[in-house]
């Protein structure tokens, strides 16, 4: 009876200290959304901001990746400029193409 005690108790602590850690996968997969999400703040962290003043055109809302900024050249509360300009601005002055 002592021995299936003991056996009982030891097994316990083996299963208890061996059990594997749900959260790390799911930690895994939240690194790399935050990963995804500062890209773009990566891609524009070693440009030097100037202060110009700039009224975009027609030819530079056409640079636009958006279909609804590009085609109705304004920026709404859908779309907004603080999402589409980056791009509009970094295709415009910082392509190398």
């Amino acid at each position: 009876m002592k021995k299936q005690t003991i056996f009982s108790g030891i097994l316990a602590l083996l299963i208890m200290f061996s059990g594997c850690e749900p959260n790390k996968d799911i930690m895994d997969e939240l690194d790399k959304i935050i990963e995804e999400e500062n890209a773009d703040f990566l891609k524009y962290q070693d440009k030097i901001p100037s202060v110009a003043t700039y009224t975009l055109t027609e030819e530079d809302y056409a640079l636009s990746d958006n279909y609804s900024v590009s085609n109705y050249k304004n920026f709404s509360d859908y779309d907004p400029a603080s999402e589409n300009l980056p791009y509009i601005l970094d295709e415009k002055f910082f392509s190398l193409a």
